[in-house]
């Protein structure tokens, strides 16, 4: 029965090492605890770093929810060293190599991701920024493309590649060509990604007010305040309440009639003597 010698993270494609016998695990297994296998990755990162090479070092405890995050304390964590080359870059994202030193687990996703840079595709570490409009497929843009050991046996040492993905090549041919209306910018992040516009609603907070509606009587009631001669008064938009008499000296709009109340009804008592005489 094969025995697997070590793991690469959910949705990650590239190279595993299987032992067909458990003692030629045990024996490669003791070399990547010792730091021996040549182990390089490809990922493909949010935005653009600002050192197109160097070293990541730090000690990497984990979380109640089984996250990796790095601490100052060397007691609390792990040591965990990643070196890295920016290889292209394209609108909004970064082709990376990364070689690991040490194998924790989640290594590379949380190095770059909490500077801001996470792997794209990835739901768990900086998910909101982990996003790129031409990265369409379900799972991470992270791919183990080397892999070098020493045979535990015959003490020959081996070295294997395996080629980018499809999906990799696809993606770098059509966000080299991503036009400048979908690589919208959020300050500070340097991933280009920003919160959706909001919607205009009635007095909701984080919401632009709905604009007025004006209809064709207030067009032409401007019409016909703007072409009234210099000096004139200009006639409001509501006329006054029925049976109330302008103010003195008030000019009416010319042209205009006052609505006429409809006549009273006769007195009950009027009303009977007028039948009485017929």
């Amino acid at each position: 029965r094969a025995v697997l010698v070590h793991r690469l993270d959910r949705d990650t494609s590239g190279l595993l090492v299987f032992a067909k016998r458990r003692e030629v695990a045990d024996a490669l297994k003791n070399q990547f605890r010792d730091r021996k296998p040549e182990r390089e990755y490809l990922a493909i990162l949010a935005g653009h770093l600002e050192r197109k090479r160097g070293t990541i070092e730090g000690y990497l405890a984990t979380d109640p929810r089984l996250n990796q995050y790095t601490t100052p304390h060397a007691e609390r964590g792990k040591l965990a060293i990643t070196h890295f080359e920016v290889l292209q870059e394209v609108q909004r994202a970064s082709l990376v190599r990364v070689r690991l030193e040490t194998g924790r687990r989640n290594q590379i996703r949380v190095h770059f991701a909490e500077r801001g840079h996470p792997v794209l595709g990835d739901v768990r570490y900086e998910p909101e920024r982990a996003t790129h409009p031409r990265w369409t497929w379900r799972r991470l843009a992270l791919h183990a493309c080397v892999l070098g050991f020493t045979h535990p046996e015959t003490g020959r040492t081996l070295r294997f590649e395996s080629p980018q993905p499809e999906e990799f090549a696809r993606f770098l041919g059509s966000a080299r060509d991503l036009p400048e209306a979908e690589e919208p910018t959020a300050p500070g992040t340097g991933t280009g990604h920003h919160a959706p516009p909001a919607r205009a609603g009635r007095g909701r907070p984080g919401h632009a007010p709905r604009p007025e509606r004006h209809t064709q009587a207030d067009h032409s009631a401007q019409t016909r305040s703007t072409a009234q001669p210099q000096g004139t008064a200009q006639s409001h938009r509501t006329a006054p309440p029925r049976g109330t008499a302008p103010p003195h000296g008030t000019a009416q709009p010319q042209g205009t009639a006052q609505p006429e109340r409809p006549p009273r009804r006769a007195p009950r008592a009027r009303r009977e003597r007028s039948l009485h005489r017929r």
